[in-house]
């Protein structure tokens, strides 16, 4: 933990899984040798009480993997605290306002994270990052001056690509579309129908927008 923790406290949290997976073996190799110390009336006060505080520590991870977050799937007693892990499972509640509009299990979502997402969504997800949607690579990316260089160059979704491919619905953290709100084929084409509190990478929330297209009365 202290290794993940403090090598790259940055990124830390893509390490999570360490932090809860080291744990496991070390419960089951480590657990009954710090047992035996701390039943060992022979060791220092100091030692049997490290022990038991190890054996507490490991017995507290391998308890806080089972608080359930209302979301299927997503267990993990991190997407609580972490805002980066937290949005998970918030593009999870976005989708759910996605569900209340007709024929959404057929339309197209564009997102910069699809992971979630794209298990949870029957249609198609529109990565504008590229990873599954190299359509999009062919329009490249923002000018390095649309990026946010004191958060290391913040990922940019290219207006451009929302112009060609028009999704029905774009779900992103509000980092990653500050260039895209101030386009204006987008300012006419899409509106706001949520926006969910997060302010990892210094966002001011997860936003989900709409296509305009095929508006009914109830739009």
């Amino acid at each position: 933990v202290i290794v993940f923790g403090l090598k790259n406290p940055v990124n830390f949290s893509w390490y999570h899984w360490w932090y809860f997976l080291l744990p496991v073996f070390f419960l089951a190799v480590a657990a009954p040798a710090l047992l035996k110390v701390v039943e060992d009336k022979s060791k220092g006060t100091v030692k049997r009480v490290s022990a038991g505080l190890a054996v507490c520590y490991l017995v507290f991870i391998q308890l806080a993997q089972q608080i359930v977050v209302p979301v299927p799937n997503l267990t993990s007693f991190a997407f609580r605290l972490d805002p980066e892990f937290k949005r998970i499972v918030q593009f999870g509640r976005a989708y759910k306002k996605i569900q209340t509009f007709p024929g959404y299990e057929t339309t197209t979502i564009g997102t910069p994270e699809i992971g979630y997402l794209g298990f949870i969504h029957r249609g198609k997800v529109l990565d504008f990052c590229g990873l599954v949607s190299p359509e999009v690579l062919e329009i490249g990316r923002l000018p390095l001056s649309c990026q946010d260089k004191a958060a290391n160059e913040i990922f940019e979704i290219n207006p451009k690509s929302v112009e060609k491919f028009r999704p029905d619905y774009i779900i992103t953290l509000e980092a990653f579309g500050r260039e895209l709100a101030k386009d204006p084929f987008f300012q006419e084409n899409y509106k706001e129908i949520a926006r969910l509190d997060n302010n990892w990478l210094k966002s001011k929330g997860i936003y989900v927008y709409k296509s305009m297209a095929n508006r009914s009365k109830g739009d």
